[in-house]
């Protein structure tokens, strides 16, 4: 039976749907990653393609995917854990929805010392999910969110081979890093009309079939 070190966050609400665990034999991922950096190097595509909350002056297209296979293997990876998680925690059963997990944005970022990233949320995206590798010196994450005593806030340490998954409406920040950090972040939506248009196929074909 499958059991992932998954651990959700204390304090922050189950229904704002945060966990972080390690990835299994993440240094592979690595591996595709750095000839990710190299490409996007030797091309001269280091800086944002729009506007961006990261503070640092490593930043790669938003839609980097499209550049290159380099992240297919991560993010099936990824999708895996967070269709677990779905199922495991929140009860989410699945269906023909889940294989429409897909990604929308992703990027790489690295950061240096004193580099930061100011208060923001992913909204429209569903959820987000950011893999931690070359972290020397840890910097946590900082969640706002809204309880029955008001504004909280939460911090959450990162590790290298560490990913963590989050609803994509939840406000979140990074203060001033202590130290080098590098980190690969992925932007997630379910494709709702591809679903729909697949279910509709499908009562259709019955239809015909049950004449």
């Amino acid at each position: 039976m499958y059991n992932p070190n998954l651990q959700f966050a204390e304090d922050i609400l189950i229904e704002d749907y945060i966990f972080t665990m390690v990835l299994p034999d993440w240094e592979k991922y690595v591996e595709q990653i750095k000839l990710a950096e190299e490409w996007f190097i030797k091309n001269d595509m280091i800086t944002a393609d729009g506007y961006t909350n990261v503070k640092s002056g490593f930043h790669t297209p938003y839609r980097s995917q499209i550049h290159g296979d380099w992240f297919d293997d991560l993010h099936n990876a990824i999708r895996f854990q967070i269709n677990y998680a779905q199922h495991k925690y929140r009860g989410i059963k699945k269906t023909a929805l889940w294989n429409q997990l897909k990604p929308g944005d992703c990027w790489i970022a690295k950061y240096q010392k004193g580099d930061s990233t100011a208060q923001h949320v992913h909204y429209p995206y569903h959820m987000v999910s950011t893999f931690y590798y070359d972290v020397e010196v840890s910097t946590p994450i900082i969640f706002e969110y809204y309880t029955e005593h008001g504004l909280e806030h939460k911090s959450v340490e990162v590790a290298n081979g560490m990913i963590l998954v989050q609803n994509a409406a939840v406000v979140h920040s990074v203060p001033e890093v202590k130290g080098p950090r590098s980190v690969f972040a992925t932007n997630w939506y379910y494709d709702i009309r591809t679903y729909l248009e697949d279910s509709d196929k499908e009562i259709a074909e019955k239809k015909t079939l049950d004449k």
